[in-house]
């Protein structure tokens, strides 16, 4: 007997030769499993209950993620507080040493550069946005900005120069941690479209954060200083925002 005979025997009359086929024909022993596989199942509701229960004990509510707009305000508001708390703490002894010329140069040049983050680090995440800023770009433009007036200030060395320089590295980045905790808060619930340019630029965002407090408080106006414990430590920052991407990727490949 053929398989598309005995196939057909047993849907519409099932015989003894029909089943004595089937039971040494691996085929047509393969065909049966999947015939049965998709035939419908009609469940009590009291089984439908219970898979509705079992499949909903452990979902917990979750708040919707918050518009693109309210994000970019809390990310510029958070990063703004970390700031104020960091030059209350430390003091204003830089801003009070810097000319008029320089602190309207930098304020102005920092708080854009704080908004421009704020406003393209939300767009990085899903559903995401088309971008009217290149983050590349951003990063490049910004970094630029305010490390532009370091290469003004005169050039000195004096005892204790590196101890100084890595105070302000180290200060820089707590600041720039405390930063990168509020950017976590507020973006937690976001799946990143773009992996490595998002956390450059947090960590371009939280780094900018530490640079406004070494302005505010450090009273160094020598260019050694400024380049490696101010220009450095926004660079470090920026760093370890794509070490972590490395850091993360590799952890992913380790789990599949």
């Amino acid at each position: 007997m053929k398989c598309e005979e005995a196939r057909a025997l047993l849907v519409n009359s099932p015989t003894a030769e029909a089943h004595s086929h089937m039971d040494t024909c691996p085929d047509c022993q393969m065909w049966l499993m999947w015939s049965s596989s998709n035939q419908n199942v009609i469940l009590s509701a009291e089984t439908e209950g219970e898979i509705v229960r079992v499949l909903t004990t452990d979902l917990k509510p979750t708040r919707a993620i918050r518009p693109k707009q309210l994000t970019s305000a809390f990310l510029f508001l958070g990063s703004t507080g970390v700031i104020l708390v960091g030059f209350i703490a430390l003091g204003i002894r830089g801003w009070l040493a810097s000319g008029m010329a320089l602190r309207s140069y930098l304020g102005a040049t920092i708080t854009l550069g704080l908004g421009m983050g704020a406003y393209l680090i939300p767009r990085l995440f899903i559903p995401g946005e088309l971008l009217k800023i290149n983050p590349p770009l951003a990063i490049t433009a910004i970094t630029v900005a305010v490390v532009l007036p370091t290469f003004f200030r005169p050039l000195g060395m004096y005892p204790g120069f590196t101890r100084a320089a890595l105070a302000c590295v180290s200060i820089g980045l707590v600041i720039a941690a405390a930063a990168a905790w509020v950017a976590y808060r507020v973006l937690r619930r976001g799946f990143v479209v773009s992996r490595a340019w998002t956390y450059a630029m947090i960590g371009n965002f939280c780094g900018l954060s530490g640079f406004a407090v070494l302005f505010i408080f450090c009273p160094h106006s020598d260019l050694a200083h400024h380049l490696l414990g101010h220009a450095g430590m926004l660079l470090v920052s920026m760093c370890l925002g794509l070490w972590f991407v490395a850091i993360s990727r590799r952890m992913v490949a380790r789990d599949d």
